[in-house]
């Protein structure tokens, strides 16, 4: 788990580091009788491994979700349809819930593939603070998994949490304060929010560059769509670069340059 790799792979890096003979087949074996009861063992040394490395505390923990499928015509209690990251949502597969700490050290449960990804933050992090006792750390995810009532649940709980959002979400006077800044990679300013949370804002001349390519890749992309053929209100909608478009009557289509220069902030 600390040095994620293939069978095969991990079975040379034992000899290669450790002068430990391990049999490959012996591991294909052995992962047939992994029970609920050695996976929590594991889960243990991993979680202990983690506390002596990073001197007997985990502060920081990152929580994610993805998905994994089976090439499987049938499912079981575990293995089930649903909404895939692959594309692949004919195929059974499993919600898997990861928690990470800052140091690259693992922790995850799986949950049924149908099971919506919101609502498997909350159990995880419950979960794992009772079966090893953490406490004190810090919850960071993205926007996505931090809905309100998360975010709710977090707080009533007494946890911690840190969400990566964007500056357009935000309020008009925060999106004036923002933009006034001066832009200076690997430089933070704080605002603190009206409902006591605090906001902290950065620039990095690395995104902004990838940002402006992909957004001038996707405005060449509509341009090109707008000049091929007649639009109607029916074929617009605001995912994606299709956010610059703009409808001026039934059946013409412009390209909101003033929306462009705002995104471009």
């Amino acid at each position: 788990m600390c040095q994620p790799s293939s069978k095969s792979g991990t079975v040379d890096y034992l000899k290669s580091y450790f002068d430990e003979d391990v049999n490959l087949s012996k591991i294909y074996r052995y992962l047939d009788k992994l029970y609920n009861t050695q996976q929590e063992k594991i889960q243990q040394i991993s979680v202990e491994h983690t506390r002596k490395i990073l001197g007997g505390r985990i502060g920081l923990v990152f929580y994610d979700v993805t998905t994994l499928y089976f090439e499987s015509d049938y499912g079981d209690e575990l293995r089930a349809t649903g909404f895939s990251k692959d594309g692949k949502n004919s195929q059974p597969q499993v919600v898997l819930g990861l928690l990470v700490s800052a140091g690259g050290y693992p922790l995850y449960s799986l949950f049924n593939g149908s099971q919506y990804e919101g609502r498997t933050m909350i159990p995880i992090v419950e979960d794992f603070v009772k079966r090893f006792d953490l406490e004190n750390f810090v919850v960071v995810a993205d926007s996505g998994l931090m809905n309100k009532t998360n975010v709710s649940l977090l707080e009533s709980g007494g946890y911690q949490y840190i969400i990566g959002g964007r500056i357009k979400n935000e309020s008009n006077e925060i999106r004036s304060w923002a933009l006034s800044l001066e832009k200076h990679d690997n430089h933070f300013y704080e605002y603190t929010k009206t409902n006591g949370s605090l906001l902290i804002v950065g620039y990095s001349s690395a995104r902004a560059k990838k940002d402006a390519y992909n957004r001038e890749k996707g405005v060449k992309r509509l341009e090109k769509a707008y000049r091929t053929g007649t639009m109607t209100k029916e074929n617009i909608n605001k995912r994606g670069y299709n956010k610059f478009f703009e409808i001026q009557d039934i059946v013409n289509v412009n390209i909101n340059q003033e929306k462009i220069r705002e995104d471009a902030q």
